[in-house]
């Protein structure tokens, strides 16, 4: 299997994973990004794009949570959101706590780690919606540690602080390759930098030659 990887920008905003999020048949993208960009990212990933505002918010990438079975939405989300995500064969689930499911939790088609902060009954249905285990545990100290993330169901890009039993311990729960790393120049919220799923990576491009290979080793 080729793996594509690029960088990219958002009207030149290097943080791109604000705007978009993936699996491995569907990119969930803000319709305010420019086409040329939308074509360029469903290129790279091999998807279908699927233009949609969440909360009536441009922030996919910080509103939703994804994998290949469902998508966990805010609790402020619309009606007409959680329709056009059914449509395209999702399990679709709201919070109904105050929190950004994609900061508070991380998943891809084995498993999901959700904030301590999030109710275990929100979290379980959270889980449900997306088809997984899902496990309630803090990671480098971080009750968002989502944000820090990005997982597919080939590899894990993550904290850069994280001790190698967290790393470890991570790898065994999403049975994936981990790396940890940063992006965009030093940034340890790798979420909000990249957009991957099993067939390529869009990083944002502010990130050096160094953190690309990073990148490059973590989904390949």
């Amino acid at each position: 299997m080729t793996f594509r990887i690029a960088r990219t920008n958002v009207n030149k905003n290097p943080f791109i994973g604000l705007f978009m999020r993936a699996n491995d048949s569907i990119l969930l993208v803000s319709p305010r990004l420019q086409a040329a960009t939308i074509k360029e990212a469903a290129g790279i990933l091999d998807v279908k794009p699927l233009s949609i505002f969440v909360d009536e918010s441009p922030y996919l990438g910080l509103f939703s949570a994804l994998n290949s079975n469902g998508c966990v939405l805010p609790r402020l989300c619309t009606e007409r959101e959680t329709r056009a995500l059914k449509k395209a064969g999702l399990n679709v689930c709201s919070l109904a706590s105050p929190h950004a499911p994609g900061n508070t939790i991380l998943c891809n088609d084995n498993a999901a780690l959700a904030s301590p902060a999030i109710p275990k009954k929100e979290a379980k249905r959270a889980a449900d919606a997306l088809g997984v285990e899902v496990l309630q545990q803090s990671f480098g100290g971080l009750a968002s540690f989502a944000a820090t993330s990005a997982v597919t169901n080939r590899g894990l890009l993550t904290y850069n602080d994280l001790t190698e039993a967290e790393l470890k311990h991570l790898e065994k729960l999403f049975k994936v390759h981990a790396v940890i790393g940063t992006t965009n120049f030093g940034v340890p919220y790798n979420s909000l930098s990249v957009v991957a799923n099993s067939r390529g990576a869009l990083a944002g491009d502010k990130c050096t030659g160094f953190e690309m290979q990073r990148v490059f080793e973590a989904f390949s």
